[in-house]
């Protein structure tokens, strides 16, 4: 069975050009890697990435990271966590 990668959005509706902070919670251990794929081959990283260490009350598997976006292009968007243990996740963005 694959890893549980799940996703908080910050905002009502994901934007493009419109930044976003979004909350995931990440199976596995180690090092996070996040990147977003998108419309035509584009790329976009997440900024000021951080692993939240207390104060949620979200209940979900792994550990909570939060970090901002802005999806440079309306369309779907594939956001790809790898953490240095090898567990690899993904789940799919539509910006308007």
């Amino acid at each position: 069975m694959p890893p549980t990668f799940q996703a908080l959005l910050f905002a009502a509706e994901v934007r493009a050009g419109v930044p976003i902070k979004i909350a995931f919670k990440v199976p596995g251990s180690g090092d996070l890697t996040l990147r977003a794929e998108g419309p035509d081959g584009a790329v976009v990283e997440v900024a000021d990435l951080v692993r939240h260490t207390g104060g949620s009350d979200w209940q979900a598997p792994g550990e909570e990271w939060g970090g901002f976006w802005t999806f440079s292009a309306p369309g779907c968007w594939t956001v790809r966590a790898d953490r240095t243990d090898g567990t690899r996740a993904a789940l799919a963005l539509r910006a308007g």
